[in-house]
């Protein structure tokens, strides 16, 4: 059995590839408040828009380790994330204030080809009808998590209250596991050969 507090970023890796999705509360945990602190001395923004970057970074680690794309790690684990972390926030807002000067996140994202050549998904409208038929086959939990954050655009701590989740860790590390959940269903309707378990 993987080690839920793994820390190594290829244990962690490892661990994801086998399945093991509680790794995800440690890993959403570990360097949030550190995130934070970082983006707050380089962004005009607020701890809002610190956690939705912190959030879709955790997840796009997690997306990019389970499709197969991202099986070792060129910098640091703690700097892969910074480094997407700040790619959304210039995303969502190109016109956010930043404050220049160069650490090895700045580094990286110059000189890192897995984050230069990084990507979002975004859906395209097909995708999107597909998503909203895969919806439907997920359970009631995850259909719910899902619901919360990506049509009503709560927060994970607005998630965790509204749900009744112990912490915001396990909110995260539940949304991170309902969406391999439905990648997998939308693989099976889309007439891949993947299979998919129960949902739950």
């Amino acid at each position: 059995m993987a080690n839920p507090t793994a820390s190594e970023p290829g244990e962690i890796i490892q661990a994801l590839q086998s399945g093991r999705t509680e790794v995800l509360e440690a890993l959403y945990g570990r360097h949030r408040e550190d995130f934070f602190r970082w983006a707050g001395r380089r962004f005009r923004g607020n701890r809002d828009d610190f956690e939705d970057a912190w959030q879709d970074a955790v997840i796009a680690f997690y997306e990019q380790v389970a499709s197969g794309r991202l099986t070792t790690l060129r910098s640091g684990l703690r700097t892969w994330l910074f480094a997407v972390g700040c790619r959304r926030l210039l995303q969502n807002d190109r016109k956010m204030k930043r404050f220049f000067w160069k650490d090895s996140v700045d580094m990286a994202l110059l000189k890192d080809a897995q984050l230069i050549e990084f990507e979002w998904d975004e859906p395209s409208t097909e995708e999107k009808a597909l998503l909203e038929r895969s919806m439907v086959v997920l359970s009631h939990q995850c259909r719910e998590i899902l619901v919360q954050r990506f049509y009503h655009g709560k927060k994970i701590p607005e998630i965790r209250e509204a749900l009744n989740y112990n912490s915001e860790n396990t909110a995260s590390a539940m949304l991170s596991r309902c969406l391999s959940k439905l990648k997998d269903i939308v693989a099976v309707l889309a007439g891949s050969p993947k299979q998919t378990g129960n949902g739950g």
